[in-house]
């Protein structure tokens, strides 16, 4: 009996250690809330009250407020995979008045290419033993006196 305890305590154990996990990072408000917010009439205070401040805005122009919401899963060893994503744009006018709200899912998504190219830097590589040295040998760096910039 104690053995059928026992084995079937581990088996449980060894279950549940391979199921999934979920995580669920960063803020986008719910339809019901979103629906609070009017076109033309709110502004970027009023949105702030009922939505709360973005977790993103536009890079070069701040006429874009960006609430994002990530859940991912990642099964024992393997990279985590997003399984849902909500992206909601609220887009402000010149008078911080609401333009335009948009609601992107992870199907909206595009991949980026990524640039594999390396800037080649020029003078000498040094080792680490070379750098440790380096330092110690230098008393102007250890001071903090200046030096090279």
């Amino acid at each position: 009996m104690r053995r059928a305890i026992l084995t079937a305590t581990a088996a449980a154990t060894l279950l549940t250690a391979c199921a999934p996990s979920l995580r669920s990072h960063g803020y986008a408000p719910q339809p019901e809330v979103l629906d609070t917010v009017e076109v033309g009439i709110d502004t970027r205070q009023t949105v702030a009250s009922k939505l709360g401040r973005p977790g993103d805005s536009g890079i070069l122009e701040n006429d874009e407020w960006y609430y994002v919401a990530t859940t991912t899963r990642t099964y024992l060893y393997n990279a985590p995979e997003v399984i849902e994503r909500r992206v909601v744009a609220v887009q402000f006018d010149e008078q911080s008045v609401v333009r335009d709200v948009t609601e992107y899912t992870l199907a909206d998504g595009r991949d980026v290419e990524f640039v594999s190219r390396t800037t080649e830097t020029f003078g000498s590589e040094l080792s680490v033993v070379q750098q440790l040295l380096g330092n110690i040998f230098n008393p102007a760096g250890l001071l903090g006196d200046g030096g090279s910039p």
